[in-house]
């Protein structure tokens, strides 16, 4: 049994004000809700860039890009406490791990 599970995690983009885009990343915290992991700290003046901006810091995230974000299980095969499946969205917030500087985009060169 692996010692690890595929994070759920999902972005989107948010426009709280009218042309302004923020990349917003979520982790499915339970079958019914989600919880926000990771927000963009400034807005960018289009879509394209802040999903584009997303996903580099979703990228920055992840070990290995063949497997994905991972976390660790217990044996039971069940998530490990503190996992978003088992806590608040601040608990969730601190399995982040923080962004590394990287020459590429997960699926190509960054534009």
């Amino acid at each position: 049994m692996p010692d690890t599970t595929l994070r759920p995690i999902a972005l989107h983009v948010d426009e709280p004000t009218e042309g302004d885009f923020v990349w917003v990343m979520i982790e499915r915290a339970s079958h019914q809700s989600w919880a926000e992991i990771d927000r963009a700290e400034s807005a960018e003046h289009t879509y394209q860039a802040a999903m584009a901006a997303g996903l580099m810091a979703l990228q920055a995230m992840v070990d290995d890009l063949k497997v994905g974000p991972r976390r660790p299980v217990r044996p039971s095969g069940k998530p490990a406490k503190g996992s978003a499946d088992e806590s608040k969205a601040d608990d969730a917030a601190e399995t982040v791990q923080p962004a590394r500087a990287k020459p590429f985009f997960g699926f190509g060169p960054a534009r």
